[in-house]
């Protein structure tokens, strides 16, 4: 049973705490993606790395949520209370579900069968991905309330900003998404053009932004918040702060991810930039001087940096739409984004 029904819903306090980080999360998004796109890529290859590493969080609280009612996911020192249970296995309405989307997503970009697309995704990388997959699974363990966390900020990013992430990857246009060259090919990319030209230009690997219903999502997301707000006299005020919490350590979670990139960059910049370079089929002796020259140096040490690690791209691109979500604060209170 609920302490004493309090003055806000928790999608509210969940904005409110998380503010002061979206500013930076939403010019990363803004100024990055752009690197996943042409001229800096030449076709989804990149694209395909990144939703690979991304995809693990969407599986890992997925599978955790699906498995609710199963022997060994939930502790037993303290499992949730029948009405919270209930409430949890019922929250998400048809549709929301990303986990299989991106499956298809994969198999569309990689060409692997299904079984070693699934062997692929049982191998989790060995970077802070896995270990925030370590630390999902454990919070979800002691505090499946925290279910509520990812739900509204993996959730209602892409059903708020994954309609503007979509129309970015789309404008590319259907060569950079239908590219038989040597090199989609040999990155296990699909290459068999008729096979592409049966399918609507934004169903080729980018099952993760559309959305199911002729509303584009927008009756999923309503739905959503209509059942969250079912919950608000089921949380404790200990469970308030744990959600809270939680969709606070989303933020951070991504910040030490950039904060790795930021120190592998940093010391590997000299030799990202020559491969940068050498991959662009290098600069020529005397461009070194000049608003031009540094203008090309500063695309060289964007590229590298996306080389180095181009799955972060698209994590970006999935995790810190979040930060769109969080501008609510300023254009109004039901959640959704408003993109000029």
């Amino acid at each position: 049973m609920a302490d004493k029904k309090t003055a806000t819903c928790i999608s509210d306090e969940i904005n409110v705490a998380t503010r002061t980080s979206h500013n930076v999360l939403n010019h990363i998004i803004t100024t990055h993606l752009p690197l996943a796109l042409p001229p800096y890529a030449a076709d989804p290859t990149l694209y395909a790395t990144g939703i690979s590493h991304v995809s693990h969080i969407f599986l890992t609280f997925e599978s955790l949520w699906a498995d609710l009612e199963k022997p060994g996911v939930l502790s037993k020192t303290s499992p949730p209370s029948p009405e919270m249970l209930g409430f949890l296995t019922s929250l998400r309405p048809p549709g929301m579900a990303r986990a299989g989307r991106i499956k298809r997503d994969l198999g569309f970009l990689t060409g692997k069968t299904e079984a070693e697309r699934d062997a692929t995704l049982n191998v989790h990388p060995e970077n802070n991905i896995a270990t925030y997959c370590a630390h999902i699974r454990e919070t979800v363990r002691e505090k499946p309330h925290c279910l509520i966390s990812y739900a509204w900020c993996y959730y209602m990013a892409v059903f708020a900003g994954g309609r503007w992430i979509r129309s970015q990857l789309v404008n590319a246009g259907e060569d950079f998404w239908r590219n038989p060259s040597q090199g989609r090919s040999k990155n296990g990319i699909i290459g068999d053009e008729k096979e592409d030209d049966g399918l609507p230009l934004e169903e080729r690997g980018l099952a993760l932004w559309n959305f199911d219903g002729v509303e584009d999502g927008e009756d999923i997301k309503a739905d959503f918040k209509r059942r969250l707000a079912l919950g608000e006299v089921l949380f404790t005020e200990q469970q308030r702060r744990d959600i809270v919490q939680e969709a606070k350590e989303v933020f951070l979670w991504v910040e030490r991810v950039v904060e790795d990139i930021d120190k592998e960059v940093g010391t590997n910049m000299e030799m990202l930039d020559r491969q940068a370079r050498k991959m662009k089929g290098g600069g020529r002796p005397g461009q070194g001087h000049g608003a031009v020259a540094a203008e090309k140096q500063q695309h060289h040490q964007n590229s590298a940096w996306w080389m180095r690690r181009p799955d972060l791209l698209v994590a970006l691109a999935c995790m810190l739409c979040v930060a769109l979500v969080k501008l609510l604060s300023r254009f109004g209170s039901e959640g959704d984004v408003v993109i000029a």
